[in-house]
């Protein structure tokens, strides 16, 4: 499991390079070595949205094709939220 940490550590200096020059003219420093919990944060949250929108509706075919599509996307918010409260 270190050996998987270590290359996405690599994988993320490699990249958190370029982007010093953009952060910093928009002074965003502190960005620089945060960026890459924000941009999985991102990546995870929208696989678990994209997800429901699979999943709920077979889990629940009777409630969720009851719902309107405002309340849909709002399930599927709820869904993400609840993941990352359980996390």
């Amino acid at each position: 499991m270190n050996a998987v940490f270590d290359t996405a550590n690599g994988l993320l200096a490699h990249y958190a390079e370029p982007l010093r020059p953009v952060l910093a003219e928009y002074n965003l420093m502190r960005l620089t070595d945060h960026w890459p919990v924000v941009a999985m944060s991102t990546l995870i949250c929208s696989l678990i949205f994209a997800t429901s929108a699979v999943v709920s509706p077979r889990l629940f075919p009777q409630t969720f094709t009851r719902l309107h599509r405002f309340q849909k996307i709002n399930w599927h918010i709820h869904c993400v939220s609840m993941a990352h409260a359980l996390l």
